[in-house]
């Protein structure tokens, strides 16, 4: 994503290399579940659903943090002025999604506060 010349280009990169993700974590699903000649299938049907369910919430929250992070440097730089955390909710907060699941989140800022007469007295004073 740094090497984008834009947000616009960083997001279309994102969603490149979440399809090629997407597409190997669904190879492995298909091999795992029924195996090749030299791997068998695995032998716990669960564990194969708990390895995929953190393959797409690892593959989500990283394409959600890098897009984040295109879209900011773009309008505010490398800091934001503000306090900001992105909340994942249901499936994408338990680390369950699967292939069809969008991803519930919140973004959750703490407005920037404006300095009070008080402190500008203070920085007045010590400049």
């Amino acid at each position: 994503m740094r090497r984008a010349d834009g947000a616009e280009q960083a997001v279309t990169a994102a969603r490149g290399v979440r399809r090629r993700e997407l597409f190997r974590t669904a190879a492995g699903d298909i091999i795992g579940s029924y195996g090749t000649e030299d791997s068998p299938a695995e032998a716990d049907p669960g564990a194969l659903v708990d390895r995929v369910g953190d393959a797409i919430s690892d593959l989500t929250a990283a394409t959600i943090a890098g897009t984040l992070r295109a879209v900011v440097r773009e309008g505010w730089g490398d800091m934001l002025p503000t306090r900001f955390a992105v909340i994942g909710m249901g499936r994408f907060g338990g680390h369950e999604l699967a292939y069809g699941s969008d991803a519930d989140v919140l973004f959750v800022h703490e407005r920037a506060r404006a300095p009070t007469s008080r402190r500008r007295r203070r920085r007045r004073r010590r400049w």
